[in-house]
């Protein structure tokens, strides 16, 4: 796995991996703006739309909105939903 990390609001948490395979700068398609946004525009809404961003097959995206309830039992603060993401690189 290249890296895990979880998006709340506009913090970035790298859970697992290496950080470096977070790119943050990197412009996503988000049909709720209609317009490419990067993560300083609005962090869980990129969050989201990664998997779409990574469609050429080099990189495996995957996200997963997590509930306060799973936030909290996997020892999370817990203030509001979180995005997980996971990004693994293609064998």
């Amino acid at each position: 796995m290249a890296a895990t990390f979880e998006v709340r609001g506009q913090e970035l948490t790298v859970t697992d991996g290496n950080a470096r395979f977070v790119q943050v700068g990197l412009p996503v398609y988000s049909e709720r703006y209609g317009r490419l946004i990067d993560f300083d525009t609005e962090g869980e809404e990129w969050a989201r739309n990664l998997p779409g961003a990574y469609r050429n097959g080099a990189v495996n995206v995957y996200a997963e909105e997590l509930s306060v309830v799973a936030a909290a039992a996997l020892g999370h603060a817990v203030d509001g939903p979180a995005l997980a993401q996971s990004a693994r690189q293609a064998s």
